[in-house]
């Protein structure tokens, strides 16, 4: 893996991010890259537009102002490019203490709406699921969704609320849809008595249009003590790669970064588990911060990107044998070794895919400046995690 790393200069000079509403999305459409981010008081929410090099490694212009689009700031956010209407779609908690979303285009933002006013989310994760989307949040002891169609208007239309799952201390939400048998996977963590445990679970949403129904399936154990998951679907394969910090007692290394891989059925909504694999002796994932998973289809494989214990944040591939998780051998720093914001909250960096460059992008923040930076990373082949 070799990644690249370019500071970017805000409102001309470094600003102070709050990690948690820091986004970077690349607009396929007129290929740029969406840069959201808030201020550590989360008191506001800026954007500004880049413009990436040709390569899409770098950004030729770093220090285009940014423009306040909104006075309340994300405190809980995910982001996606959505294929169907070409438009990014953001959503999640706000200083409002509401369920809300905002779409965004190259003719201008639309505005700060609810999905759920009455919905104070602690965590929120956000997917494109064939021509709809699908937005998660963490209330209380509630994993719940709603299947969203996005409309000409910059606006959403919302369907009705599901509850996925309910359980102690509900935690660490996280989707992914694969595509190869059209259904949704839904993954959390809640506390079983005795230990926290991962779950997932299957959905089939409708692709009707107008018809935004969610039909879920039963309850399956990633394993106990499993927490921070993140997880993503290789169409090349078929499968769901979910990785996550392991707190299993008596391990070796209390923490060390695990994973699973699944296989969705192609009829229902069940899912089977592969073998738990371990990384490395000292691949300790940092407690507290979730991993994120990026499908790469110029090499067939799903990247992981994680912050080892320090602080430090990685980036690596990783594939399976036989339905058991393979790791990189030796993970690749992702910022030149930096730590990223120790204020960073549970969805630190955000890479996604950059399909005109075939390269993965993202944001994050330096801990020596609490600065935004851009960085994107290349994997090798599919001859090796590498």
């Amino acid at each position: 893996t070799t990644s690249y790393t370019h500071g970017l200069s805000i409102n001309g000079s470094g600003t102070n991010t709050q990690s948690n509403g820091i986004s970077l999305v690349h607009f396929a459409k007129t290929n740029k890259y969406i840069l959201g981010y808030g201020q550590t008081s989360g008191a506001n929410q800026y954007s500004v537009t880049l413009t990436p090099s040709a390569d899409g490694k770098t950004i030729a212009s770093s220090s285009a102002r940014s423009s306040i689009y909104s006075s309340y700031g994300w405190e809980a956010l995910d982001q996606i490019y959505d294929t169907t209407s070409e438009k990014v779609v953001y959503a999640g908690k706000t200083s409002q203490n509401r369920w809300q979303y905002r779409v965004m285009d190259d003719t201008g933002s639309g505005s700060l709406l609810d999905v759920d006013s009455n919905r104070n989310p602690s965590e929120t994760c956000l997917i494109q699921v064939g021509n709809k989307i699908v937005s998660g949040v963490d209330v209380g002891s509630n994993f719940y969704a709603r299947v969203g169609e996005v409309q000409s208007n910059n606006t959403v239309n919302w369907g009705a609320e599901y509850t996925v799952a309910s359980g102690t201390d509900m935690r660490d939400i996280v989707m992914c849809y694969d595509s190869t048998n059209d259904r949704v996977v839904f993954g959390y963590v809640y506390y079983n008595g005795s230990n926290y445990a991962g779950v997932l679970k299957v959905g089939t949403v409708s692709q009707i249009a107008g018809n935004r129904s969610l039909n879920l399936g039963s309850p399956a154990n990633v394993g106990s003590a499993s927490m921070h998951m993140g997880m993503v679907h290789n169409p090349t394969d078929g499968k769901i790669y979910i990785a996550f910090r392991d707190q299993t007692s008596g391990i070796a290394e209390n923490g060390r970064l695990a994973g699973i891989v699944a296989t969705v059925a192609s009829s229902g909504n069940s899912i089977t588990m592969g073998s738990k694999t371990f990384a490395a002796s000292g691949e300790v994932q940092k407690s507290g911060s979730k991993v994120r998973l990026v499908y790469n289809p110029k090499i067939g494989r799903a990247c992981l990107f994680w912050t080892k214990s320090g602080n430090k944040a990685k980036v690596g591939t990783v594939t399976s044998s036989s339905n058991t998780f393979q790791f990189e051998t030796n993970f690749a720093d992702l910022i030149g070794g930096e730590a990223t914001d120790p204020y960073n909250g549970s969805n630190m960096f955000t890479p996604m895919w950059n399909p005109t460059a075939e390269i993965i992008v993202g944001a994050t923040t330096r801990d020596s400046n609490k600065t935004a930076t851009f960085f994107a990373t290349e994997h090798g082949s599919q001859a090796s995690n590498s």
